[in-house]
């Protein structure tokens, strides 16, 4: 958990949500957050907000393109995208 901090560059960060639904034991969350972790080309951080009943919710900094990252996330099998809306900056996942 953290705070963010109001960018000193004029560049500013596009911020995601990102829901995933389906998420049954601890391993399924460390395994998704690990994932996000390592992709260092279009993830600058990650900001775990919310945990619920088998579900949790993470805000994303992203330094590339957010399709890349939905692409990703499917090519894995272990998630599916259930929607993706550009304007809100949302993208809902369940993961298997």
């Amino acid at each position: 958990m953290g705070f963010l901090q109001i960018a000193q560059k004029e560049k500013i960060v596009p911020v995601i949500s990102l829901k995933a639904i389906g998420i049954k034991k601890y391993s399924d969350f460390s395994r998704l957050k690990e994932f996000l972790q390592n992709r260092t080309k279009i993830v600058k951080n990650i900001y775990p907000c919310r945990f619920e009943w088998q579900q949790a919710n993470f805000e994303i900094e992203m330094l590339g393109d957010v399709q890349f990252l939905v692409d990703e996330l499917t090519q894995t099998g272990r998630y599916a995208i259930e929607a993706w809306k550009t304007g809100k900056s949302l993208i809902e996942i369940d993961c298997m």
